[in-house]
């Protein structure tokens, strides 16, 4: 209850054939992404191990290329700041001549 509460992205891999829980309760999730395993229950990794890893390694390059648009947006944002202090240190300067 308060995972759905708190509406935390979460990304998951699914199996179709979940006894305990069925596939539409994944919409009760919020979910960012949602990974169906075809001919797979309730435990994905025993089940379909390939699959699984295929998918869990595919959503951490993902997260990886997200973190570098991250830094590469934070770098960008401190040379624009940098430049600014910079132009405005000399701008002061210029004045105080």
């Amino acid at each position: 209850q308060r995972l759905l509460a708190k509406q935390v992205p979460i990304d998951l891999i699914w199996g179709v054939s979940d006894p305990y829980v069925p596939t539409h309760q994944a919409n009760l999730m919020h979910s960012r992404s949602l990974s169906l395993v075809e001919n797979c229950g309730h435990w994905a990794p025993q089940e379909a191990p390939e699959e699984y890893a295929r998918l869990l390694l595919g959503k951490a390059s993902e997260a990886k290329v997200a973190k570098n648009q991250a830094l590469n947006v934070g770098a960008r944002r401190e040379q624009r700041a940098r430049k600014r202090r910079r132009l405005k240190s000399s701008f002061l300067a210029r004045a105080l001549l």
